[in-house]
């Protein structure tokens, strides 16, 4: 068993407490050489203890560096997945619901360029009852819950979908909308509005 990050400073912390009392004993020892001699053991001791201590802190560095590369390189895999995904998702403000990311999907899906997107009230799209929806928003957990409902993409009819979101982080929310069977029919292969269009 590794040692844990509070047992290595408690470790440290002993040792510097230690040394701070066998220099308050220094002089005392200069007239003694059994005093000197046990005082010098003790300090080797004391040294051996921290060569210890900051070799587990060395190997616990390690693999904190290892655990760092390994959550970019899944933050990098997760960002490709919610680019590549067909289903629409977006990164929504839990506070009122404006667009902090979404994917080409859910651009496709909301008729919306990407740019103008990002940063517009997402629940302007909901066909149904928007103050309800920014309320369960401060109420989500990390628990994903699911409703069945509409929205209304721009200047395109409204399309029946069933919606997910759980809290993402602090701040966010994850909305994930999977569409009724044959609710897309014919929309999803429009391309993306250009970012020089005009937004919803």
């Amino acid at each position: 068993m590794q040692p844990s990050e509070d047992h290595i400073q408690d470790r440290i912390g002993s040792a510097i407490f230690r040394l701070a009392e066998l220099g308050q004993r220094v002089d005392a020892a200069a007239d003694s050489p059994k005093a000197a001699g046990k005082l010098l053991g003790e300090v080797r001791k004391l040294a051996t203890e921290l060569e210890r201590a900051l070799a587990e802190l060395r190997v616990m560095a390690t693999r904190y560096l290892e655990l760092q590369h390994q959550a970019t390189a899944a933050c990098r895999r997760g960002e490709r997945i919610f680019e590549a995904t067909p289903v629409p998702c977006l990164l929504v403000d839990q506070a009122g619901g404006a667009v902090i990311d979404a994917n080409p999907a859910a651009a496709r899906l909301l008729n919306v360029s990407h740019r103008h997107l990002v940063g517009r009230s997402f629940p302007l799209f909901l066909n149904g009852d928007r103050d309800q929806f920014v309320n369960r928003l401060g109420h989500l957990g990390p628990e994903a819950e699911s409703t069945v409902t509409s929205i209304r993409p721009r200047e395109r009819s409204a399309v029946d979908v069933t919606m997910m979101a759980w809290r993402d982080s602090a701040e966010a929310v994850f909305v994930m909308i999977v569409p009724t069977a044959g609710a897309f029919a014919g929309q999803l292969s429009v391309a993306v509005p250009a970012d020089n269009d005009a937004g919803a």
